[in-house]
């Protein structure tokens, strides 16, 4: 039997084995680990109090006339502070494009200035609290256009690494969409606010491109619903403590469903941290008497961005950018000044 099994073994050929196959184990290529790029914000509130104070003091000695140069320099200086994977944003508007803006928007509004300041004056005080409302609600219905052209202008005068941002959505549907969404909000006593704020923002976000690059979001306002019931009915308990985390989980939310190409960006913002902030700023402010604005604005920002990361291959994504330059006018950048609307950077 031994020597049937020998010759068996016999008739088969020996199949040589790889030396490094017996030595070696087998080692399968890791997957690279996605890059995270985190922002930036290297401004000082002091910094930013003397570019204030020589804006306050050049504007009185200039009647006025240098305000909107100094408002163009303030944001300058913000937007330079802006760091991301070891370049600074940078902002190319100019006093001049803001000048004609407010005069465009003092042209359509003059008429009722006038009006106003003559029923003050001959003390018909019943005919211009209405002249005042009529101004208040006209600002209202301008509202979604100072988002929208706003958001055109600080964009298109914004860029990263010399490549512009730009805005290319349409100002009259998101106005539809704007006075559409606040119907529903009050058919619905409040309730369809969560998908009012996520339509707006996939709206304005979906039309943002950097250079040839375009934004995308893919957010449902349903996703938010749940924590907007919880923030109300709740709000009642906590003070309104509740609406923090609230704002800090659409943020989160909104910002993590956004995408830059292949690129997509994250929020760790907490309601808990945001409502401390926002405490503190307050107390700064009334403790200081509004001297504190400028180490407020400081902190605000420093606290967003640095609670923004963006997942990705960087480099891979902006071998894909081109330049696309845009033209836009500042008109409705004043008219959110005006109503005191506060587009942040404008991303």
């Amino acid at each position: 039997m031994e020597m049937q099994l020998n010759a068996v073994h016999a008739s088969f050929p020996e199949v040589p084995v790889a030396a490094h196959e017996l030595t070696h184990p087998i080692c399968w290529p890791a997957r690279p680990a996605p890059a995270i790029h985190r922002f930036t914000f290297w401004g000082r509130g002091t910094a930013l109090l003397g570019t204030i104070l020589g804006n306050r003091i050049l504007t009185i000695l200039t009647f006025g006339l240098y305000y909107f140069w100094g408002r163009a320099k303030v944001r300058r200086y913000l937007w330079e502070q802006v760091e991301l994977d070891g370049d600074l944003v940078a902002f190319h508007g100019t006093g001049g494009e803001l000048l004609l803006g407010w005069l465009k928007i003092r042209g359509v509004l003059l008429p009722l200035t006038i009006v106003y300041l003559l029923m003050r004056v001959t003390k018909e005080r019943d005919a211009a609290l209405v002249v005042s409302l009529l101004i208040v609600l006209i600002m209202a219905v301008l509202r979604p256009f100072a988002l929208s052209g706003g958001r055109r202008y600080l964009l298109s005068r914004t860029s990263w690494r010399s490549i512009r941002f730009s805005y290319r959505g349409s100002t009259l549907r998101f106005a539809a969409l704007y006075y559409g969404g606040i119907l529903l909000c009050l058919l619905t006593l409040g309730f369809y606010i969560p998908f009012f704020l996520s339509s707006t923002y996939s709206y304005l976000t979906r039309h943002s491109y950097y250079g040839s690059l375009r934004l995308g979001y893919d957010g449902k306002g349903r996703d938010l619903l749940g924590a907007y019931a919880k923030a109300f009915f709740l709000g009642f308990v906590t003070l309104g403590v509740s609406w923090f985390f609230f704002a800090a989980e659409r943020i989160r939310y909104c910002i993590g469903h956004t995408t830059v190409g292949s690129l997509r960006l994250a929020s760790t913002m907490s309601g808990g941290k945001l409502f401390r902030l926002t405490v503190w700023n307050i107390l700064l402010w009334i403790v200081t008497l509004g001297f504190a604005t400028p180490w407020i604005v400081v902190r605000s920002l420093r606290y967003q961005l640095e609670n923004t990361v963006l997942h990705g291959d960087l480099a891979a994504a902006l071998l894909e950018v081109q330049q696309q330059k845009r033209r836009a006018g500042a008109m409705a950048d004043e008219l959110a000044d005006i109503a005191d609307m506060d587009l942040g950077l404008g991303f």
